[in-house]
């Protein structure tokens, strides 16, 4: 055989294995999670050092920004795509599900951070993942509250067992971000809504860590399903989303349950509630832009390799679900949002929204998998604190998430805003809402709320 053939073949051989001038061997991207036995997060310029290199290395994967911190960082995005989808209008032309995956929203709850970027690694550098990416567009924010991510400290959530030290909760101005999408104070969200606006990803993933009651599950989650979302949404999510993707994270070794709260904190029997999440965080607000999204929430007392991979799988779960029928998904948020339209072209008398809700009475019986526990008193508080044990218990629970209409409103043609309250005209445009101004003096019949007996919270929130 020919030398000159021979050389040609090993060549041909290699190729392969370079995309970029990196080897694909997955060894060579190791995250710094892993290299530090997954004890470690990496801090902001680490981190976007790897989106970077990701972005350098393989065709599929564009690093941008969105916008600034309160601080002056850049926020940082990685744009996950084939066929050069790298825009909206790309996208839509090449008929895309855009699924928007959000860490570090809490910078003290890194798990997704972690989890997102062995996540790309694998879909665009080694391609074990590739065909996650046959029908979609991968938006990845792996730290959005990047100024109180480096706030590095061991201590910041004292009761989560790991990573070794973590950011905080609030950003530089002391804010939070999970309670600012409607008010839009920070400059962060500001930017956020307006890349929703520009993308309006068809579903949002927004990583969390938990705490409270402790039980055996390494990951719950949570899904607007009544009430703030358009019904038939509701019934993609519940009839199609949550059962193939409980199947796949179970499958991988995780233990998963919804996200909910006890109705007494000492006494478990009396059940659990879910509910409906508000506008003011992640998942309530996508409800009412007609998005799904999943909540992901680990729980803080697991190891963080436990929780990072609970949190991977359930990433790679969803988007592979939603990738069997991605057409499913498309159809039916541009079916809400057509009917969201058709909603407000004419006033009719009586038309309502729902925009507060509550708990109705009825439940259903739930196997729940928890651990025992006992009360002790606390010289610390002075009150009694709940004590859990390791040892495991299965019992039947009372699971209350039967939502009600506390609250409606009517809809009205449109809403006039008083010249004075012009602010309120910039944050409408911030979440993509058409608003005109009026260049000439003009008499109209209004209605007008008029506020009374006004009672606040008895706690902040």
């Amino acid at each position: 055989m020919n030398t000159k053939h021979i050389s040609s073949i090993l060549l041909i051989l290699a190729v392969p294995t370079l995309l970029g001038g990196q080897p694909l061997h997955r060894d060579a991207w190791l995250t710094h999670y892993e290299l530090t036995a997954c004890k470690s997060t990496p801090r902001y310029d680490a981190t976007i050092a790897y989106c970077r290199r990701l972005a350098g290395s393989s065709p599929w994967v564009r690093y941008t920004s969105f916008g600034k911190s309160a601080q002056g960082r850049d926020l940082p995005l990685v744009i996950l795509a084939r066929d050069n989808a790298f825009t909206p209008a790309r996208a839509a032309a090449k008929g895309k599900t855009v699924v928007l995956i959000q860490s570090g929203i809490h910078a003290g709850e890194i798990d997704g951070k972690d989890a997102s970027l062995m996540l790309m690694r694998d879909i665009a550098i080694t391609r074990d993942d590739a065909h996650l990416l046959d029908s979609m567009v991968l938006l990845f924010i792996p730290i959005f509250n990047v100024d109180g991510h480096e706030r590095f400290a061991p201590y910041h959530r004292i009761n989560q067992n790991g990573p070794e030290e973590m950011g905080w909760r609030v950003t530089a101005q002391n804010l939070n971000l999970n309670r600012d999408y409607m008010k839009a104070d920070t400059p962060e969200m500001r930017a956020l809504l307006s890349l929703f606006s520009t993308w309006l990803p068809d579903f949002i993933i927004d990583c969390h860590v938990t705490d409270g009651i402790d039980f055996q599950y390494d990951v719950t989650y949570s899904t607007e399903t009544a009430g703030n979302i358009e019904p038939f949404i509701g019934r993609w999510i519940s009839g199609r989303l949550i059962p193939g993707v409980l199947t796949q994270v179970e499958a991988a070794g995780h233990k998963i349950f919804p996200y909910v709260s006890p109705r007494e904190d000492n006494d478990l029997s009396r059940g659990l509630e879910g509910g409906v999440i508000g506008p003011r965080l992640a998942t309530g607000y996508a409800a009412i832009q007609n998005r799904p999204a999943l909540l992901v929430e680990t729980h803080a007392l697991k190891p963080y390799h436990t929780r990072v991979d609970a949190t991977y799988h359930l990433i790679k779960s969803t988007i592979a679900v939603i990738g069997r029928a991605p057409y499913e998904l498309r159809s039916v948020v541009r079916r809400a949002d057509q009917a969201t339209v058709e909603a407000g072209k004419f006033y009719r008398e009586g038309k309502t929204l729902p925009v507060t809700f509550g708990l109705g009475e009825a439940f259903e019986m739930r196997t729940f998998l928890g651990y025992t526990a006992h009360l002790e008193h606390s010289e610390v508080s002075g009150s009694d604190r709940r004590i859990y044990t390791h040892e495991p218990v299965e019992t039947e629970i009372p699971y209350f998430h039967q939502v009600i209409v506390r609250d409606s409103v009517s809809i009205p043609l449109a809403y006039l805003i008083p010249q004075e309250w012009r602010f309120v005209a910039d944050i409408m445009k911030v979440h993509g809402i058409q608003v005109e101004r009026l260049v000439n003096s003009v008499t109209l019949e209004v209605e007008s709320y008029r506020l009374s007996d006004v009672k606040f919270t008895e706690k902040p929130y």
